[in-house]
């Protein structure tokens, strides 16, 4: 009976770890590597979308079209966290409104091509800061943007 009671408690460990690890551990893995990738993509391209061109130019509608795509993936993989909350102060992850401006601002720089605003370089980098701030990215001071002046940019 002792031994049956051992192969039991162990098989029951298992099943809970594995639960734990599928459920909770390998959405956040999934979460913190699409952030990396997010934040990869804004580095690589800022030169684009810092930049912007019209939609006729073939680069920068393939980076648009890789801003929509992190909008939407850092969506779905934020709702595959349960609880998501709670787990969020516990793994130290964004909260959900910071998650909606990251979005948010992922899906404006997907229609950030020139010719929109007469300012909308600076808008892109305006926008581009925002979704680090939001997902929790620090950045240096010096390469900080003022936002109390960003208004004035929006002719």
């Amino acid at each position: 009976m002792s031994v049956f009671i051992t192969v039991f408690s162990g098989v029951l460990v298992f099943v809970i770890g594995q639960i734990v690890v599928k459920l909770i551990i390998e959405p956040i893995n999934d979460f913190k590597k699409e952030r990396s990738k997010i934040i990869y993509d804004l580095v690589f391209y800022a030169n684009k979308l810092a930049n912007p061109k019209g939609p006729d130019d073939l680069e920068m509608v393939e980076v648009c079209k890789v801003m929509r795509q992190h909008s939407s993936m850092l969506h779905s993989v934020t709702h595959l966290i349960p609880c998501y909350q709670y787990l969020a102060f516990i793994f130290g992850l964004p909260k959900i409104k910071d998650i909606n401006e990251a979005t948010t601002k992922l899906i404006y720089l997907s229609n950030g091509y020139t010719g929109v605003l007469k300012n909308q370089a600076i808008l892109n980098a305006y926008a581009m800061q925002e979704v680090k701030i939001a997902l929790g990215v620090p950045i240096p001071q010096s390469e900080m943007l003022d936002p109390k002046i960003k208004k004035e940019f929006i002719k």
